[in-house]
């Protein structure tokens, strides 16, 4: 398990280097909002199929079909 010491110097070294690439709020609460959390977008297109198509995922896809194909 890595220290807390560790993770502060891997956010300060990713605040580092990512400072000129972050195009929003010139805070530094807001880049490092965007270091722990990069996608901040939550739209339908982003965002779970489940919550906004009401549909299932891919993943729930492959299952049903492994499923139906182990039953022939």
């Amino acid at each position: 398990m890595k220290t807390k010491s560790y993770r502060r110097q891997q956010i300060k070294r990713c605040l580092d280097s990512r400072k000129n690439n972050f195009i929003g709020s010139n805070s530094r609460k807001a880049l490092k909002k965007h270091i722990t959390t990069p996608k901040a977008c939550s739209c339908w297109m982003c965002g779970n199929p489940r919550k906004y198509l009401n549909e299932i995922t891919l993943q729930e896809q492959r299952s049903i079909l492994n499923y139906q194909e182990g039953l022939l």
